[in-house]
């Protein structure tokens, strides 16, 4: 009913192939590392992995043609920059992320945007306050 058919098959799967020891292969989230060795190695991608008693080993792959792989490397940088803004707090990587987002604002109304999910979120987000507030000297 929540959407995300099959997560909890897919789930199941990888908890069994682990605990029983019996290499299935399935496509799981998986940190790059050197599955696509041309890739930067921190990307997390959808990958095929073989999954044994001793984890999940993701398989090497091809990257995918040039035209795909700029659209990722977008995507990825949005990515990066709001996990940058989330972890410490820096509003100028939230900017850029709202910036960067292929589906966001356009760039005369990004802080705006910004603006108004920080105090909208501001119980949730911590960090961005206290920047706020050291910022202004207050």
């Amino acid at each position: 009913m929540r959407g995300g058919a099959h997560y909890s098959t897919l789930a199941t799967r990888v908890i069994d192939s682990h605990y029983n020891d019996l290499g299935q292969v399935e496509i799981v989230n998986m940190r790059n590392d050197v599955a696509v060795k041309e890739w930067p190695a921190d990307w997390v991608l959808e990958l095929s992995c073989s999954v044994d008693r001793k984890g999940i080993h993701p398989l090497p792959a091809a990257p995918l043609p040039p035209a795909c792989f700029g659209l990722m490397a977008h995507g990825k940088a949005y990515e990066s920059l709001t996990a940058e803004a989330a972890i410490h707090g820096i509003r100028n990587a939230a900017f850029q992320a709202l910036l960067a987002h292929s589906l966001g604002s356009k760039a005369d109304k990004v802080q705006a945007v910004l603006e108004d999910m920080l105090e909208t979120h501001r119980k949730y987000l911590p960090h961005f306050l206290y920047r706020l507030v050291f910022v202004l000297g207050m």
